[in-house]
């Protein structure tokens, strides 16, 4: 009697042109530029977060904006497949 065990994570792997890391630098910076509204929301807020001590609710709000730029981001890039 065999038993088959299922994979218990997601095995995610490069995209064939993306094993350099000067490419994927390349690709970042090159979806950064394309949108120069979103890549200035993207360094204010983070350096806000980071930088100050802005306080809670306006912080938690801040928070979830970066969460959804760097969620936008990811999808636009597609740096991984699945």
């Amino acid at each position: 009697m065999t038993i088959k065990m299922e994979q218990l994570f997601i095995h995610t792997e490069l995209n064939a042109d993306m094993n350099n890391w000067i490419v994927i630098c390349k690709k970042i910076l090159n979806a950064l530029v394309d949108q120069p509204f979103l890549a200035s929301l993207f360094v204010a807020d983070f350096s806000i977060l980071l930088l100050h001590r802005p306080p809670f609710f306006f912080s938690l709000i801040m928070l979830g904006g970066l969460m959804a730029l760097c969620m936008y981001f990811g999808q636009k890039l597609a740096l991984f497949k699945l």
